[in-house]
Parts: structure tokens; sequence; C-alpha cells
């Protein structure tokens, strides 16, 4: 996971990191409340993240963006001759992007959500001019990134 502020200073957009984040391994969440491990009747399986950003007191103005993007594997394994054996692997791609509008100390009014989309389709969590200038609206030539921007730390 990575995210960036996105923060307007006259007419360039000016992009710093804002957390690196993430695990070297899986999560284990094969026990209660994250796993039920209880066959489907139907023989379907369902899955979902509730991944998203934290936008209380950041320190943005009224037109800044936070930007996010998350990397996920899921990963289905299934019992086989009283081995677990894996079946399946999927990787899925997250972006956020949200937008402060107001300063009323309240997330519900002073951020609007721009987009939170999945694919399967890799991204590098990396920031980059041309991301930043979809999302502003601004030309490539006005948005600086920080040297520091796409570093892990």
């Amino acid at each position: 996971m990575r995210s960036w502020f996105v923060a307007k200073n006259g007419d360039q957009w000016n992009v710093t990191n804002r957390t690196v984040g993430g695990i070297l391994a899986p999560i284990d969440d094969t026990d209660p409340p994250y796993n039920d491990s209880t066959p489907s009747a139907t023989k379907k399986m369902y899955s979902c993240d509730t991944a998203g950003v934290m936008l209380g007191g950041q320190p943005s103005a009224v037109g800044d963006y936070i930007m996010l993007e998350n990397k996920f594997t899921y990963t289905v394994e299934v019992l086989l001759d009283g081995s677990w054996v894996t079946a399946g692997t999927l990787n899925v791609y997250q972006t956020i992007t949200a937008k402060r509008v107001d300063n009323t100390g309240t997330v519900a009014n002073d951020w609007q959500g721009i987009n939170n989309s999945y694919s399967t389709t890799s991204t590098d969590l990396k920031i980059s001019k041309p991301k930043v200038a979809a999302v502003t609206g601004a030309a490539e030539a006005d948005v600086n990134i920080d040297a520091n921007a796409n570093k892990n730390q």
C-alpha cells in the first residue's frame, strides 16, 4: 500500500509521500471473524476487503487530494488428502482518490470520494505525472513529484 498528498500551490501540483505500508507475508485470516468454513450450498465463494484511506486529521487544504494504491493477492486453498494445497491465486489492485472540499472538522463533510476502483491489471504502486494530471486536470508539466514520493521508508 502506498499513498500520497497532492497539494495545489499556485498553478503547480506538488506530490509528496503520505504512507508506505504493507506486509511481506500473508495475513492469517483463517479464524473467525475473517473466515467461515461452512460449505456453501450454492458452491460459491465471496470475499470482501474494506481497504480504505483514513482522512481524519489530514494536513490538507481545500482542493487538495489524497491518492492511494493497494495490491492484494487472494489465495484459495483446499484440503486435499489431509493437506492444504493452493487451488488458485488472484492479484487485485485498488486505487482510491479523495478530494478535500471543506474544513468543517467532519470527514463526511470535508472529503469527497473521487475514485475507489479495483482491477486485475497490474499497478506499480508509484505515483506519476500522468496519474496526477488525470485526477487534477493539470498539465503534466505543472506536476512536481517529490524525490522521496516513491521511495520505501
